[in-house]
């Protein structure tokens, strides 16, 4: 949780985010017994983490990490196709180092914002003061409550409610995870509503 501090301090970083199968690891076959070994290695967060994060690190030339097959049929993976590269504006809303950080990115009239948290379990408050005038729609990709760092990390809750200014969204997150929001302007038939 220290990258978003330190890296990042000079400029975009090089990072490869959005793996979804987070629990894999190869298996070694009876019939190659040179091939790869299962030594217990994996991602060590959940994909909630792995969703938000696209707006926390700056990277120049984002990318997917994952094999195709595993974003297949995933309804997270919405966020990863309309989160841009580039971006107008940038607020850090809260952050400790090496504990935790929020960070909100617009490009256009979106905004896009990732929270996350180290091994500890925690809820951050985050106040989207940031918004303009007018009510906003918000969708949100957040840990399902069955979302556990070792049993089951890969679960991911996707909701949407209305937002504006004046809101404040808790952040809930299980231990190495994260929360991300995709929000948009109410209304309007040219937007891309979340």
């Amino acid at each position: 949780m220290t990258l978003p501090f330190t890296r990042m301090l000079s400029g975009p970083l090089d990072y490869t985010p959005g793996i979804f199968d987070i629990t894999w690891f190869p298996e070694q076959s009876p019939e190659d017994p040179h091939g790869a070994d299962n030594d217990g290695t994996r991602v060590h967060t959940t994909r909630a983490h792995q969703i938000a994060l696209y707006p926390v690190l700056l990277s120049g030339v984002q990318m997917l990490a994952d094999v195709p097959e595993n974003y297949r049929g995933a309804p997270e993976f919405e966020f990863l196709r309309a989160v841009p590269a580039t971006w107008d504006d940038t607020r850090v809303v809260d952050g400790a180092v090496g504990d935790y950080i929020s960070v909100a990115r617009r490009s256009g009239e979106q905004w896009f914002v990732g929270t996350l948290t180290d091994e500890r379990a925690r809820t951050v408050e985050v106040p989207l003061d940031f918004l303009g005038a007018g009510s906003y729609v918000a969708r949100f990709y957040t840990d399902s409550p069955e979302t556990d760092l070792e049993d089951n990390p890969d679960a991911v809750a996707v909701t949407s409610e209305r937002v504006d200014a004046t809101t404040t969204v808790r952040a809930r997150m299980t231990s190495g995870s994260g929360h991300a929001m995709w929000i948009v302007p109410a209304g309007g038939s040219e937007r891309r509503n979340p």
